[in-house]
C-alpha cells in the first residue's frame, strides 16, 4: 500500500474513536490504526494470511458452512414454459393453415 504517515495513523485512530463514541482516541485506538493500515491484524497476522485461509476450499469430506434454504417456487400461466407456448400456437397456426387450405382445395374442385 506505501509508506503509512503517522499523521494517516492519527486520522484513522480518530475515526476509530468516533465510531466507538468517544471524542478522544485512545493508545489502543492508535495501535488499531497502524495495525489496520500497515496491512497486519490485531494479532499482527498479515492480512494475505488471513484472506488465504478465508478463501480455501473445504475438503470433499468435510460440510460446507451453510446449507442454505429452499423457497417457494412461485409461477404464474405466463411462467410457464415459454416454448411449450409457442410450440402449441405454432401447432394451431398450422392446423388453421390446414383447414383453410382444405378449403380452397374444396372450391377449386368444385368450379
Amino acid at each position: 500500500m506505501g509508506e503509512v504517515s503517522e499523521e494517516m495513523v492519527r486520522r484513522r485512530a480518530r475515526d476509530l474513536a468516533l465510531q466507538e463514541g468517544r471524542d478522544t482516541t485512545r493508545e489502543d485506538d492508535l495501535r488499531r490504526a497502524r495495525a489496520e493500515l500497515s496491512g497486519r491484524g490485531a494479532d499482527d497476522t498479515p492480512d494475505d494470511a488471513i484472506v488465504d485461509a478465508i478463501s480455501r476450499p473445504n475438503p470433499p469430506d468435510e460440510p460446507s458452512g451453510s446449507a442454505g434454504y429452499m423457497t417457494e417456487r412461485v409461477t404464474t400461466d405466463e411462467d410457464e414454459v415459454p416454448a411449450e407456448r409457442l410450440i402449441q400456437e405454432g401447432l394451431d397456426e398450422a392446423e388453421h393453415e390446414r383447414m383453410t387450405e382444405a378449403e380452397r382445395e374444396q372450391r377449386r374442385q368444385a368450379q
